[in-house]
């Protein structure tokens, strides 16, 4: 990808797998797994994980949205994505599940300022504070220190993604947390502190991208309102 004065355009493929039983989001890992055990050995997929080391913000993101299993690929990782073949079972964890249905849809992605800002909505938790940051995060007192910390932090995670995909943005982002609600997260093995809500910021953002950490293993992923 290079870089653009205005917008980066990519084109993005998703796979949504609906499976015998709604999935929950810690299976995401287990979907991420899946993919890399059952389709690695393929050429392009084999490439491709090599290639995606060097990757900060990674090209192949899965996630579960409502009750689904989604896989996202962008720039590269859409027409490798695209060639892989329907799976007709997952195995997640410990889990076997019988898929019911498999859709697929191919778009053209844009990342980039806009010139209003947009709303959007985190469709899974948002995870944005390591330990560090949620030390800082309750040593600020007042929700409007906290919020202004955040939208910081967004803002910064923002600027990240747009170096690592080599796109120089033209102007300042501004982002403003709408709504927010804490939520305890287990992960690794323990638990910390996510977000839901929502948020606005003056920049097109392709559906279901990841913010925050953890991305490739389903959360943060995002969508406009409205």
């Amino acid at each position: 990808m290079s870089e653009n004065v205005s917008f980066l355009s990519f084109p993005v493929h998703t796979v949504k797998i609906a499976a015998e039983q709604p999935l929950v989001l810690e299976q995401a890992v287990g979907l991420r797994g899946y993919y890399a055990a059952a389709y690695g050995h393929t050429s392009a997929m084999a490439h491709f994980l090599e290639l995606s080391r060097a990757y900060r913000y990674p090209r192949l993101q899965y996630k579960v949205v409502d009750g689904r299993g989604l896989i996202l690929g962008f720039a590269e990782a859409a027409e490798v994505l695209a060639g892989l073949p329907f799976p007709e079972s997952l195995h997640l964890g410990r889990q076997d599940f019988a898929v019911k249905d498999v859709t697929s849809d191919q778009t053209q992605g844009r990342w980039g300022l806009g010139d209003r800002a947009r709303s959007y909505r985190w469709l899974t938790p948002w995870l944005i504070l390591d330990e560090a940051g949620l030390a800082k995060y309750f040593r600020l007192r007042s929700p409007h220190s906290q919020k202004f910390f955040l939208e910081s932090l967004l803002i910064s995670n923002l600027l990240a993604i747009s170096k690592e995909l080599g796109h120089r943005l033209p102007g300042q982002v501004h982002a403003e947390i709408r709504e927010l609600k804490q939520i305890t997260i287990e992960i690794h093995g323990g638990h910390t502190m996510g977000f839901a809500g929502s948020f606005g910021v003056n920049m097109d953002i392709p559906d279901f991208f990841g913010l925050g950490r953890s991305v490739a293993r389903g959360y943060g992923a995002v969508l406009p309102e409205g």
